[in-house]
C-alpha cells in the first residue's frame, strides 16, 4: 500500500537507524513531474516553518533546492514537511568515510578544491543574505551524480538583522571555541560559520576531522586551543584557507564568507563555477587569461547550444504552421465533402417537385408575329442521377416559323 504526503508518494526512509518519529527524512516521488525528492518532516512545525521560510527565499547553485512546503498527518502524527531535490550521491560525511576506507587513497589537492571550492561559493552566498547557517558539517552538506555540492538543513539557522545573544545550538565537534567556551547563549555571527567550514575544508583536504581524539575531552580541549593535527602530506592551498578559518579568536578569522571566497587559490574556481562551468571541468590554472578563455569558450559554447535550439523552435513552428493551414484545408474538404453527403441524402428516394408556368409560342416567319400562344401551369416530377431534365412539345403550326418558348419557375 501506497502512503502520501499531499501529492507526494512515500517511497522509503532515508535515514533508517532514526527511530524519532518526531523528525523523519523520506525519500518521495512527485507524480506530476516523475522526479524523486526529499521530504524532510517535523511535529514541530513552528521551526518547520521557520527553517522553510528561510530556504524558499534562496536560489543558489550551491544551496539545495526547496520546492514546496506541505502539512500532512502519518503513523498518528501530524507533519510539516519540507521538499526539496534529491541528492544522489548522498552526504559529504559518507563521501570522506568512503574515500578514507579505500586502499590506496587517490585524493589530490585539486580533487578537494572542487568541492571546497563549491562550499565557500555557497556560504559566500549566504553570508551575502544576512543569514547564518550554524550548522555547517560534513552530514549537512550534500553530493549529486558528478559531485556537485549543496549546503542543506537550515534547522537552526537565523537571520543577522541584529547582532544579539542566541541560545547555543549545534554540533559538538564543529563549535568554535568561543562557543564551547559560553555557558548558554552565544553572539550570532558569521564567525561561527567561518569556524565550522575551516573544519570541513580540513575534512574535505585530509579526510579526516582536524581536533577529534579516542578521548571527548581532549578533543574539546583541542578545539578551545586550535589545535590541529599534523599532516604528512600537505595541500599549501587547501592549507591557506583552513588558516583563515581555524582561529582561535574570532577577529583573527576572515570576516565572511564573501571575503573568503576572493581568497587568490579560491577565487579563479569560483568565477568559473558562476559562470556554469561545471566542477569537473574547472580549470587550476593561475593565469587568469587562461581562466577567462575556458569561461568565454563555455559561453559560445552555450550561445551556440541556444540559438541551435532557437534554430529548431523556428522550424517547428514553420512546420506547425503549414500543418494547421493543411489542417484547415483538410477541415474544409471534409466539410464540403460532408455536406455534398448530407445533401445527396436529402435527395436519396425523395421527389422533388417544381412548379412553374410555360408559354410556347407560334412565331410567322415573314413579320414575327406570334400566329399562335399556348401557356398554363403544370408541374413536373423527376428524379435524375445527374440533374433533371424533361422533353416539353408544342405542335408547329406555321411553314417557316418557330417556337419560342417562356418558362418562369413558381417555386
Amino acid at each position: 500500500m501506497t502512503f502520501f504526503a499531499g501529492r507526494y508518494a512515500f517511497l522509503r526512509k532515508l535515514q533508517e537507524k532514526n527511530t524519532n518519529v518526531h523528525k523523519q527524512i523520506w525519500l518521495v516521488k512527485d507524480p506530476n513531474e516523475n522526479n524523486e525528492l526529499v521530504l524532510k518532516s517535523s511535529v514541530n512545525q513552528a521551526d518547520a516553518k521557520a527553517e522553510y521560510e528561510i530556504m524558499k527565499q534562496l536560489d543558489h547553485s550551491n544551496i539545495v533546492k526547496v520546492l514546496d512546503g506541505i502539512t500532512f498527518t502519518h503513523g498518528g502524527c501530524e507533519y510539516f514537511g519540507i521538499t526539496m531535490k534529491f541528492m544522489k550521491n548522498g552526504d559529504l560525511d559518507n563521501f570522506i568515510d568512503s574515500k578514507r576506507n579505500k586502499q590506496p587513497i587517490f585524493w589530490s589537492e585539486n580533487d578537494a578544491l572542487r568541492l571546497i571550492a563549491q562550499l565557500i561559493a555557497g556560504m559566500s552566498y549566504l553570508h551575502q543574505k544576512e543569514i547564518v547557517h550554524r550548522d555547517i558539517k560534513p552530514s549537512n552538506i550534500f553530493l549529486g551524480a558528478e559531485n556537485e555540492l549543496v549546503i542543506g538543513d537550515f534547522g537552526i539557522s537565523d537571520t543577522m538583522e541584529t547582532t544579539r545573544m542566541t541560545r547555543i545550538v549545534g554540533t559538538d565537534h564543529f563549535l568554535p571555541p568561543e562557543v564551547i567556551e559560553e555557558d548558554e547563549e552565544e553572539c550570532l555571527s558569521f564567525a561561527r560559520d567561518i569556524w565550522s567550514c575551516g573544519v570541513v575544508i580540513y575534512m574535505i583536504s585530509y579526510l579526516k576531522h582536524p581536533f577529534t581524539v579516542s578521548s571527548r575531552m581532549r578533543t574539546m580541549m583541542n578545539i578551545c586551543e586550535a589545535k590541529i593535527h599534523e599532516n604528512e602530506s600537505r595541500f599549501e592551498k587547501c592549507d591557506d584557507l583552513i588558516n583563515l578559518c581555524l582561529q582561535k579568536e574570532p577577529e583573527n578569522r576572515v570576516a565572511n564568507g564573501s571575503f573568503l571566497s576572493k581568497n587568490r587559490n579560491i577565487e579563479n574556481l569560483i568565477y568559473q563555477l558562476d559562470h556554469g562551468i561545471p566542477p569537473s571541468e574547472i580549470s587550476f590554472s593561475d593565469n587568469i587569461f587562461n581562466v577567462v578563455q575556458a569561461v568565454n569558450a563555455k559561453l559560445l559554447q552555450e550561445i551556440k547550444a541556444k540559438n541551435e535550439k532557437i534554430r529548431e523552435l523556428e522550424l517547428k513552428k514553420t512546420e506547425l504552421a503549414d500543418s494547421k493551414q493543411a489542417h484547415e484545408k483538410t477541415r474544409q474538404d471534409l466539410h464540403q465533402i460532408k455536406s455534398a453527403n448530407t445533401l445527396a441524402g436529402q435527395l436519396n428516394g425523395l421527389e422533388r417537385k417544381r412548379k412553374f408556368r410555360a408559354t410556347a409560342e407560334n412565331i410567322n416567319p415573314e413579320n414575327g408575329n406570334v400566329t399562335s400562344k399556348i401557356e398554363g401551369i403544370e408541374s413536373i416530377s423527376k428524379i435524375r442521377t445527374h440533374g433533371e431534365e424533361e422533353m416539353v412539345t408544342c405542335k408547329y403550326v406555321a411553314t417557316g416559323g418557330y417556337i419560342r418558348w417562356n418558362i418562369e419557375f413558381l417555386e
